[in-house]
């Protein structure tokens, strides 16, 4: 069974996962857990899920820009769950790192940096997304 954990801004995202832990009804999902579904119907469970603000914050070190800090504290989370498949997507909202240019760039660079720290232990797979507005 594949292991997947979520994150997105909200309920529209991640649906009753969004709750704390003692309050989420996993039977109502958002939408990264309906597309998730669509590819692949069946062999994985979500076995997390986080609000972006709720996310650990990394600021130990010169790690880059905040995103790239989120990015990693989302896969620290995945991997201290045991997960292998970490699936996001992230809203734009105005703010211009988050988008195009830099943003996207240190949201990859972010992606392959804790990618490739997560095989060194098991294989790893993140699936991410922005929207424009």
């Amino acid at each position: 069974m594949i292991r997947v954990v979520l994150a997105g801004e909200g309920p529209n995202e991640l649906g009753t996962w969004s709750r704390e832990a003692p309050y989420r009804e996993p039977s109502t999902p958002g939408v990264v857990e309906a597309l998730l579904k669509r590819v692949r119907p069946d062999g994985w469970k979500v076995v997390d899920a986080v609000p972006w603000r709720s996310l650990r914050k990394l600021r130990v070190g010169k790690h880059g820009e905040a995103e790239r800090r989120n990015i990693r504290g989302l896969v620290l989370r995945a991997w201290e769950a045991g997960a292998h498949i970490v699936a996001f997507v992230r809203d734009r909202d105005g703010n211009a790192q988050r988008g195009a240019g830099r943003g996207v760039g240190d949201r990859r660079s972010g992606s392959r940096a804790a990618r490739d720290r997560w095989r060194r232990d098991r294989e790893a797979r993140i699936v991410d997304s922005v929207a424009a507005r």
